[in-house]
């Protein structure tokens, strides 16, 4: 069943109203007729069944058949400091990490950055690709993407459990780290962030700021990985470690 988000103010006591271009969506795109049902979600954990009563490619009206409280959202909040690389590599980053259930993504720019702030219509690309996926991949809120940051200022403020991947770390293995991690974070505090470079990887002096800012640095293993990948891998490694992988 094709499922969308609706921002919470189109969602009256029974009705919702449908934004215009979801409603081009539901007619030209995917040709649904007046009747069918889908599922709407709203970012707050709630999702609802929606029978579909009026259907054009300006305008679409449901009435809530069912409403349904649910989360699929992980029980630890990853946040992913992405570097900006390749436009569309970094669009790939995104569309993954909402797949794997990151809650948020963070742009950066550091030494090796190659790329530029990104402009207004990128980030709403960016805003798109992110309730797509988040739709796609049955999440129940929409993860949020922060304004582009230079890695000095993201250091400083970076949440209290933060891992800078470094390939050229030898001794910490993201997978010893976050055991020790695991045995000593609170239970109500389940944050962890994640800074990924860009292509060429962080410099020793960016390393050495993250560790004067209690970010640790970790390897991925042997093997170098792209940095559209190295993110996703150490968000799914996370997630693993913190039991979220199952039901």
């Amino acid at each position: 069943m094709h499922r969308f988000f609706i921002p919470p103010e189109n969602i009256l006591e029974s009705q919702v109203i449908f934004p215009d271009y979801v409603a081009y969506q539901l007619a030209k795109v995917l040709r649904i007729n007046k009747g069918e049902k889908c599922i709407v979600f709203d970012g707050t954990n709630i999702e609802y069944l929606v029978r579909l009563d009026e259907i054009n490619s300006i305008k679409a009206l449901g009435s809530i058949v069912k409403i349904i409280e649910c989360s699929r959202e992980a029980n630890i909040k990853v946040s992913l400091f992405q570097a900006l690389i390749k436009p569309d590599r970094f669009e790939y980053a995104i569309q993954k990490s909402v797949e794997i259930g990151v809650h948020k993504i963070i742009p950066i720019i550091s030494d090796r950055t190659e790329y530029n702030t990104p402009s207004e219509s990128r980030i709403k690309r960016w805003n798109n690709i992110i309730r797509e996926s988040a739709e796609q991949s049955g999440r129940t809120t929409i993860p949020s993407l922060d304004l582009t940051i230079n890695l000095d200022k993201a250091l400083k403020s970076a949440p209290k459990v933060s891992l800078i991947l470094w390939e050229m770390e030898k001794i910490k293995s993201i997978k010893r780290t976050l055991k020790e991690i695991k045995n000593n974070l609170p239970k109500e505090d389940l944050e962890i962030a994640i800074f990924t470079g860009p292509v060429g990887g962080f410099v020793s002096t960016e390393i050495e700021l993250a560790i004067r800012n209690d970010v640790i640095p970790v390897s991925l293993g042997a093997r170098i990985l792209r940095s559209e990948t190295a993110g996703l891998v150490a968000a799914t490694t996370i997630l693993y470690e913190f039991g979220d992988l199952e039901y």
